[in-house]
């Protein structure tokens, strides 16, 4: 459950401001995608194969996130390109160079896929069942935590 907590903060003479956070009381949510036997997180830019950490190029974990975040869904070519590499025009070449070192990294082939199918012309496909979890479930508080918290100070 996302909370938003706000407090309000006194600075000097331009008087007070709010602050406002999303997340858990313990900090925000993070996700972890579980597929065969790798364990992606995202917000910590990591893979893991049988728990053990994979070394995995920014813009190919960005692309393996992108997928990962859309199981069986079709994400195309320029909509991978446009979220991995934001504002910088790219060749399709570099998405393809990319999508072929991921494979190798996960074992899979273009031809006999297991996680990333290729729909010719048009984009790629995360075909792998996928667990999502959401870690911060599990560090719950066992009191309940109010959604708004306001603090006034002086």
């Amino acid at each position: 459950m996302l909370t938003v907590t706000t407090r309000i903060m006194p600075i000097a003479s331009i008087g007070p401001i709010v602050v406002l956070s999303t997340g858990t009381r313990f900090g925000p949510l993070a996700r972890s995608f579980a597929f065969g036997p790798f364990v992606l997180r995202p917000e910590c830019q990591l893979l893991l194969k049988d728990g053990a950490p994979v070394r995995l190029g920014g813009r190919a974990l960005e692309i393996l996130t992108v997928l990962a975040e859309r199981p069986g869904e079709l994400v195309s070519k320029q909509e991978l390109m446009a979220r991995v590499w934001p504002n910088v025009c790219v060749e399709e070449s570099n998405l393809k160079t990319n999508v072929a070192h991921l494979r190798r990294i996960l074992g899979d082939r273009p031809d006999a896929p297991l996680f990333i199918a290729t729909v010719v012309g048009r984009g790629y496909r995360f075909i792998a069942p996928t667990q999502v979890n959401r870690s911060a479930a599990r560090y719950a508080p066992t009191t309940p935590y109010l959604p708004y918290q306001v603090q006034m100070s002086r």
